[in-house]
């Protein structure tokens, strides 16, 4: 019970007091009861006795009143003339202040004004609290409801950034079981968390009641990950004529089909295949290297910093150019039974094609002509057409007895014609005279005018002098003489000339020089060497070789890799040992990725200069005249040049917020002199000497602008 304070009257001698009492709560209906008394009391002894009159009490602003009667005797110990019992109806959040007030009207001289007292009734719970832990999108977790009624229910709901949903609506439930939809993941695309907002809203019927929220943290489940997926195709249409891809004659075009996870986006890849990475989506391989399963592999990173990754396996056969592994050419008769009389020469083969899958192609012909003729005649074995191996195969053909041919045998495919040439022999003859003495042959017919013709192997076993500008020969596979040694006139010795005059792959050794011209990749162990034309080199990633001190063998210098780029000092890089050099009476560097392909020397040197803009700080002295400042330079100063400045529109100066020497904000004023006092690798010190020192403070830093150029000669 709460008692307000003494109350007065029109009687000096009688106070009153108003009572409440709290008797009990219904938090179902939001309500307290209380009990509210009025009690008189004399503050003397004895007691009074007044004729009839009311007692009034307003309760919560609602108006009661009680009769007094002569009979009630006010005593110094008090009398209730007031007391009334009910409900009273708590605020929305449970809370109530109850207001009282009360006087009294007798007919006797005993009145008084209206007095009021106020009581804070306890608080009635009302709001049901929610219990939830963090946990990870996707996964089940149990909510759990704390109501202040059985009666109440509760709708929950859920917030995540821009996304939002529904756990329960008016449930009555206290454990709930809520998965947090994966779907939240987008709301945060750069982490692996994200912040869920869960409110509880507490209804007593229809009628809400107030809210709570509770925060928690969900993880971004380990399955919220980018994907991808490989497409690979063969450009060079191997692939759709062998059903496979072929080595070193198919490339391999690859796009990768990435996709971010719940709204976030890729941010790097990379393809690994055949030995090679690439970090473009879609990507044009060089020809392929491997045989057999080739495994693509991809891996994309997205903005969590989570990786997808997908491979594939693609068949690679492998594959060798046609090779002719023997030939050779016999006399016989018509059926290619060796005779050494015969009217016919038989050409023995034997030679290999790669099948790829049995669907390349593979064809044979042979040209023949008489030694010291120009055409030749073809014959196409078609016997033999789509054999991917033969071993002892024959053509037989009529041949003069008394003349030698020359033969080649062409064996091709789908990608390359291999060619190897022999020679058929005349009949045999121990020793043969052409008419008029004019040739003579030994183991063969004699058929070449001014020709010693031997059709054995010959041995010398003494020295072979050679006069005056001669050469020694051979026939190519198409039956031309092309001289292999020759020591001219000069006292040269040339190798290969024939082959050199006719831009086929040779040596050319002259004048202590070895001169080289090559259409394959060429090796080359002298120091001396003078490349005339140029070296070809038509496989992706060749490289040219050189042999380390310690006898290591070091790609030095690959003129195309498999990325379309040239790459210097491979080798010593990948060993970690030796440097790699470049040399020159000047050294440019061009840059063609540029709307203006540029060329520049990656240093200042003699003969170059700089224009400058710069806003820098710089010192005062000599009672303002001198200005000293630092230029950097972004190319280091080589060879030690006489550096000089000297103004395009010169200086803006300010010190202490006023413009010196002269200079304004439009104004720029050029030095009576200009000094270089040192420079470093990366720059110059500058000082410029002024006569006109306006607003200058001596021996203190100042601000720098100058338009300048500097010099170096």
């Amino acid at each position: 019970m709460a008692t307000s304070s003494a109350m007065s009257t029109s009687n000096t001698h009688v106070k009153y007091t108003i009572s409440i009492t709290q008797n009990s709560q219904s938090v179902a209906n939001n309500t307290s009861n209380v009990t509210v008394s009025v009690r008189f009391y004399r503050t003397n002894t004895g007691y009074t006795t007044y004729g009839a009159g009311t007692v009034y009490c307003k309760i919560n602003g609602t108006q009661y009143s009680a009769s007094v009667t002569p009979s009630q005797k006010i005593t110094n110990s008090g009398i209730v003339l007031f007391t009334k019992t009910l409900n009273i109806s708590h605020g929305t959040d449970g809370k109530k202040t109850l207001t009282c007030s009360a006087w009294i009207d007798h007919n006797a001289p005993l009145t008084s004004s209206e007095q009021s007292y106020s009581q804070t009734l306890t608080t009635i719970p009302r709001k049901s609290t929610l219990s939830a832990s963090s946990g990870t999108l996707g996964t089940a977790q149990t909510l759990s409801v704390t109501r202040q009624d059985d009666s109440f229910t509760h709708t929950i709901t859920y917030a995540c950034g821009s996304s939002s949903g529904t756990v329960c609506t008016k449930s009555s439930s206290t454990s709930i079981s809520w998965t947090p939809p994966v779907s939240l993941s987008s709301e945060n695309t750069t982490g692996t968390t994200v912040s869920v907002n869960l409110t509880i809203t507490t209804y007593s019927g229809s009628t809400s009641i107030g809210s709570n929220t509770k925060t928690i943290n969900c993880a971004i489940p380990d399955s919220v990950k980018p994907t991808v997926s490989i497409s690979v195709s063969d450009p060079t249409g191997n692939f759709s004529a062998f059903g496979a891809y072929v080595q070193s004659r198919s490339k391999m075009s690859i796009v990768l089909t990435e996709t971010g996870a719940q709204g976030s986006t890729i941010k790097s890849r990379k393809i690994t295949a055949d030995g090679n990475s690439y970090t473009d989506a879609t990507v044009t391989t060089g020809v392929i290297s491997s045989t057999g399963g080739l495994v693509i592999n991809a891996t994309v990173t997205d903005t969590r910093g989570r990786t997808g990754t997908a491979s594939v396996t693609i068949s690679v056969l492998a594959y060798a150019s046609p090779k002719v592994t023997a030939i050779s050419a016999k006399r016989s008769d018509a059926t290619g039974a060796a005779s050494s009389s015969g009217a016919y020469l038989c050409v023995i083969f034997d030679s290999t094609v790669t099948a790829l899958n049995n669907k390349n192609s593979a064809a044979y012909t042979v040209q023949y002509k008489k030694s010291g003729v120009t055409e030749y005649e073809t014959a196409t074995l078609s016997d033999y057409s789509g054999s991917y191996t033969v071993n002892g195969g024959t053509f037989v053909f009529p041949a003069e007895t008394a003349s030698s041919y020359d033969i080649i045998l062409t064996v091709s495919d789908a990608f390359k014609d291999v060619q190897k040439t022999v020679s058929g022999p005349s009949i045999s003859k121990l020793f043969s005279i052409l008419a008029a003495g004019k040739g003579w042959a030994f183991g063969k017919i004699a058929e070449l005018e001014d020709f010693l013709d031997i059709g054995w192997k010959t041995r010398f076993r003494k020295p072979v002098t050679i006069d005056n500008d001669q050469a020694i020969y051979y026939k190519n596979q198409i039956g031309e003489d092309r001289n292999v040694i020759t020591h001219d006139a000069n006292d040269n010795l040339h190798f290969g000339l024939g082959s050199y005059d006719n831009a086929d792959c040779n040596v050319y050794y002259s004048g202590n020089r070895v001169y080289v011209r090559s259409k394959e990749g060429t090796y080359f162990t002298e120091s001396d060497v003078h490349e005339e034309k140029n070296v070809y080199m038509d496989t992706n990633d060749a490289k040219i070789y050189g042999t380390a001190p310690d006898g290591s063998v070091r790609a030095n210098i690959i003129p195309v890799n498999n990325s379309g780029n040239m790459v210097l000092g491979y080798g010593n890089y990948d060993a970690k040992s030796g440097r790699t050099n470049l040399y020159g009476h000047d050294v440019y560097l061009g840059v063609s990725n540029t709307a203006s392909p540029q060329l520049f020397n990656p240093y200042f040197r003699q003969g170059k200069s700089a224009t400058v803009k710069i806003r820098t700080a710089g010192y005062v002295t000599s009672s303002g005249k001198d200005v000293s400042f630092f230029v950097p330079l972004s190319l280091p100063i080589i060879g030690s040049p006489t550096v000089t400045a000297e103004s395009i529109e010169g200086f803006v100066f300010r010190q202490g917020n006023k413009y010196t020497h002269g200079s304004s904000s439009a104004e720029s004023v050029s030095p009576d002199t200009y000094s270089v006092t040192g420079y470093s690798w990366y720059g110059i010190q500058i000082t410029a000497n002024f006569t006109n020192t306006k607003n200058v403070t001596n021996n203190d830093s100042i601000g720098v602008y100058w338009y300048g150029k500097i010099t170096f000669s």
